[in-house]
């Protein structure tokens, strides 16, 4: 099932953790990158002299801390954000003429019934391995009589980097939710390193 591209919307308390987190972070990979050493604060006119510099990335972690839990604490409360049922979505679709030459080349008298192929409902026979369930026949009442055969999942790689890649480029998914925790560890790294300096 394909998701509409324009069927969620991030709640405004996410927005806010959001924005505070990419704020605190790329503050800190800012002074960290720049090599700044915090000896004291001009504000326009009036000059401020912190006597105890070293405290300010103590605070700046500690709020970089606070945001990156509470935007945690909203994504969790977000509706389903259709990231992993996109992908599957387009890794179907891209695998899907692969596996129809492999179920008429296992069952060469079936190629006129199609298959309808779900990587998340297939049975699971190992880390890799999968059993896959295609109609070969009709009984003579109609119904489908179906038979299995296996498939390594790893084969289907390429696919796989296919769907991951339309996921990453073609769904704003990835920069509303999971790039502010790629910000966020950077921005950690940052402040510790100023920390450590």
């Amino acid at each position: 099932m394909a998701i509409p591209s324009g069927s969620y919307d991030i709640s405004p308390g996410l927005l806010r953790q959001r924005r505070n987190v990419f704020v605190t972070s790329l503050l800190a990979i800012f002074i960290f990158a720049a090599g700044a050493k915090i000896a004291a604060v001009n504000a326009s006119i009036t000059t401020v002299t912190f006597e105890r510099p070293e405290v300010i990335p103590w605070f700046l972690l500690i709020f970089q801390v606070y945001y990156l839990v509470r935007f945690y604490q909203y994504l969790h409360q977000e509706e389903n954000l259709h990231i992993i049922d996109t992908f599957y979505s387009q890794w179907r679709g891209y695998s899907f003429q692969r596996l129809i030459k492999l179920k008429d080349a296992f069952f060469p008298d079936s190629k006129q019934y199609g298959g309808e192929f779900d990587f998340q409902r297939m049975k699971k026979l190992g880390s890799w391995r999968r059993e896959v369930a295609v109609s070969v026949a009709q009984s003579s009442y109609g119904e489908p009589l179906e038979k299995t055969f296996e498939i390594d999942v790893r084969s289907f790689w390429l696919e796989s980097v296919r769907a991951i890649f339309f996921v990453i480029f073609s769904r704003s998914y990835v920069t509303d939710y999971l790039l502010p925790f790629v910000v966020g560890a950077v921005g950690l790294y940052a402040n510790v390193q100023l920390l450590v300096i």
